[in-house]
């Protein structure tokens, strides 16, 4: 077998790792490290990625940035690497959360680029009272709208396969649903489908974008100093389903540590927040395939959090109540002050 034979078929066997693999397949650094359980989960700008209803539960606008470098060990020439810039906006006043995304993929074989639209509501909140306790439930729907181009670059290794008779470029419109059911800011259920319509991309002959199933659930513990969560999810693809388990420690809101397995994957992470920014990292070992483990890193920008979070406690119900309560506590005492008088 001649060297360009080689050469051929190790770049056709990349071109098929990398669509299968990557295609279509975007996650933040942070998510990674959580398993499927993140789309219960995933707060401000990774709500962009995971779960657009989740967004909602964002304080703040934020900004992230993300850089990944694929498959280093096994791609000798050939370039693999993702970019991903998302955002979002929530405006409280509505109970509605705005976002957008670009993102990159980038071989010199295969190229793909999808730009995302994001918009989430509450569709209803409200309160359960029994007994002495009262149940804070919200209900939440997002929907996203995708533009995604798939391109095969001119390549000496396969300019003359009949693939690309019909060109070596085709682009779709596809769309996901997003829903969260929140109760106490305790407990998270999430429900996403991505490709409702399973788009056609492929270039000579017909190929299904495949529609994707997330149920996940997160749960919220607070210990003194520390945040537990732990997250569990499903997802359900060309009649295969995934399980996985995460969990996340976070201490004095500025440190995390991640882990999470799945039938697919092993993975590790961490986190650290200094004022507005944070960086996340994650380390990812893919159980079923023979390639290589990979390393993520990403960066967040909140705006405005400070001035956010003071508006949070205000409009937060138990900081209300208690405020009520203050009230009626230091009434009998400005009584008592005035009979002495």
């Amino acid at each position: 077998m001649t060297s360009i034979m080689k050469n051929k078929l190790k770049t056709i066997w990349i071109l098929f790792i990398t669509t299968k693999l990557f295609s279509s397949e975007f996650f933040s650094s942070y998510g990674r490290s959580l398993g499927d359980g993140f789309y219960a989960y995933s707060l401000a700008a990774e709500s962009v990625i995971y779960n657009s209803a989740a967004g909602l539960l964002s304080e703040t606008p934020e900004i992230m940035l993300e850089y990944e470098d694929l498959l280093k060990e096994i791609r000798g020439e050939i370039n693999l690497n993702r970019q991903v810039f998302c955002g979002v906006y929530p405006y409280k006043p509505n109970d509605v959360v705005l976002g957008a995304g670009i993102f990159m993929f980038n071989s010199e074989i295969y190229k793909e680029s999808l730009y995302k639209f994001i918009i989430a509501k509450n569709i209803t909140s409200y309160v359960i009272k029994e007994k002495e306790k009262r149940k804070y439930i919200t209900i939440s729907a997002g929907f996203n709208l995708k533009y995604m181009v798939f391109q095969y670059p001119q390549s000496s290794l396969l300019d003359s396969d009949p693939l690309f008779d019909s060109g070596r470029e085709k682009s779709v419109l596809s769309c996901d649903l997003n829903f969260l059911y929140t109760l106490n800011k305790i407990y998270y259920f999430g429900l996403v489908v991505t490709d409702i319509f399973e788009p056609d991309v492929g270039l000579k002959e017909s190929s299904l974008l495949k529609r994707k199933v997330f149920l996940s659930f997160g749960y919220k513990y607070l210990k003194e100093n520390f945040v537990i969560i732990p997250l569990l999810g499903i997802k359900n693809y060309l009649n295969t389903t995934d399980f996985s388990a995460g969990c996340e420690v976070v201490y004095k809101e500025n440190y995390k540590i991640r882990a999470s397995y799945s039938n697919s994957s092993t993975a590790i992470g961490f986190g650290f927040k200094y004022k507005s920014f944070s960086f996340n990292y994650s380390y990812v070992i893919l159980n079923q395939l023979d390639i290589p483990s990979g390393h993520y890193f990403s960066l967040t920008y909140s705006i405005k959090e400070t001035k956010e979070k003071e508006e949070s406690i205000r409009t937060n119900p138990t900081y209300n109540e208690n405020k009520e309560k203050t009230k009626q506590d230091q009434q009998p005492v400005q009584k008592t002050q005035k009979i002495k008088k």
